[in-house]
């Protein structure tokens, strides 16, 4: 939906009026609080066949929102509770269930195909570091450039490669900038290769706040690296 505005409001809109070219009995599938929220429109003009994908702890994610966005998703919810409801962690459907009062929910793992045993290899004396993720404050990327800082600083031979991209790019370039750290903190970008990415690094951290079932843990477990992860709810648990 990112490409079809730059604004909450914009997205939504323009995404409305794309989607309209379908037949009302077509099935969508809708992923995350915006889309949602185009669900709700959609179901609006008969619209029948909906199924809304939750892919993080969304009661979490309501408790540390502010009081405008948790009225929000309260009204969301509620106009939505006998819809269908998709999670990818089975702590996060029932606690949703539990809270918003959801009548017909379900957990469908996120599938992760492991085709052959991959086996770590350390890369050499200095131990690298990887974080893969969507630029975003619940990711606490601040806090992983801090902690690779003090280890640095400590005398530890340590580098942290960063993958992703999103809201807080420019913030999060002009933090390491400021903090020092460009020489052993460095910004990869996105990148669809999979297996260059995790040849890349000893082991991924992750200090987020709240997640559904990442598949980088998964993608980890494959390619044989170790995984130092927040114990946040419906995370690595």
């Amino acid at each position: 939906m990112n490409e079809y505005g730059n604004s909450f409001f914009a997205t939504v809109k323009n995404s409305f009026k794309e989607l309209k070219k379908y037949n009302t009995n077509d099935i969508f599938i809708l992923q995350h609080i915006d889309p949602i929220v185009l669900g709700f429109l959609l179901l609006l003009k008969k619209y029948k066949n909906i199924v809304n994908v939750i892919h993080t702890d969304i009661v979490r994610y309501y408790k540390i929102s502010r009081i405008q966005k948790r009225f929000f998703l309260s009204l969301l919810f509620f106009i939505l509770r006998n819809k269908q409801f998709v999670f990818v962690s089975k702590e996060a459907e029932l606690k949703a269930r539990s809270f918003f009062k959801l009548k017909k929910t379900k957990t469908i793992y996120n599938v992760y195909e492991f085709k052959e045993k991959k086996f770590a290899q350390n890369l050499g004396e200095k131990i690298v570091l990887g974080f893969i993720s969507r630029f975003h404050s619940l990711k606490n990327i601040d806090l992983a450039i801090r902690a690779i800082k003090a280890l640095y600083e400590q005398g530890t031979a340590v580098s942290l490669k960063i993958y992703g991209s999103g809201p807080e790019e420019a913030s999060l370039k002009e933090y390491v900038k400021e903090m020092n750290c460009e020489d052993y903190i460095i910004f990869m970008g996105e990148s669809d290769k999979i297996k260059e990415i995790y040849n890349s690094f000893d082991a991924l951290i992750s200090f987020s706040v709240l997640e559904g079932l990442p598949t980088v843990i998964l993608e980890s477990i494959h390619y044989g690296k170790p995984v130092f992860h927040t114990d946040c709810t419906s995370g690595p648990r």
